[in-house]
């Protein structure tokens, strides 16, 4: 399994895009032939006018990227999303490490004169180390309990067939209340307080137990 975290396959299959087109005008010489009304052939040198045509084209990066959480908050996330997967003994492969074996045992590690597709390359790593990819996506959510929704999605390397979609819309998680006793000039107040919401490691392992065991009834059920 290769784990995309908050990143997604991109579905723009161009490395380069074309947006911008100049015309330039260029004068010049050419020999044309004429004939006249008895059917006499002449030959002379005129002038000529030719449009030739540039194009500017812009590379249309490797796509998928998310923006998301500080970079120590999504280490706790990769890492409670990972735990089970590895437990169970699944085969976790790195998209980057196997996207530079492909690109240097293929000759397309790219030079300054280069231009490497590395959007093939991506594709020729997948399609090599890996049955299925996981698209894990965090998006900001204010109104959610948490801050934030989750959502994983296990596809079929091979055919693109989805074998499992699950999110954290489905928890119905919601903040929780406890009471607490506070000292007060009066005396002892009991007051409500927003308890802790639970950490992030632990609701990225809910979200992975979850596509496992959607998995394992896609799998029971013969798909």
């Amino acid at each position: 399994i290769m784990v995309f975290l908050n990143r997604q396959l991109s579905a723009e299959v161009r490395e380069w895009a074309t947006d911008e087109r100049a015309v330039v005008q260029q004068s010049g010489a050419a020999m044309v032939k004429t004939t006249d009304a008895q059917g006499n052939e002449t030959t002379q040198k005129a002038a000529v006018k030719q449009d030739a045509q540039a194009y500017v084209q812009k590379h249309t990066g490797v796509g998928g990227d998310r923006s998301g959480p500080e970079e120590a908050w999504m280490w706790s996330f990769e890492d409670g999303f990972l735990a089970p997967l590895l437990e169970s003994g699944a085969q976790l492969v790195d998209r980057t490490t196997t996207m530079r074996l492909v690109a240097a045992g293929s000759g397309k590690a790219g030079s300054a004169t280069d231009l490497t597709s590395v959007k093939q390359v991506e594709m020729d790593a997948l399609k090599g180390s890996a049955d299925m990819f996981v698209e894990i996506l965090v998006t900001e959510a204010p109104g959610s309990a948490y801050g934030y929704e989750f959502k994983a999605t296990a596809k079929d390397v091979k055919t693109g067939l989805i074998k499992a979609n699950v999110s954290s819309l489905r928890w119905n998680m919601k903040k929780r209340m406890t009471k607490e006793a506070v000292v007060t000039g009066k005396g002892y107040d009991v007051v409500e307080k927003e308890a802790e919401m639970p950490p992030v490691h632990m609701v990225s392992e809910r979200l992975s137990m979850d596509m496992m065991n959607a998995l394992a009834r896609t799998w029971g059920g013969g798909q």
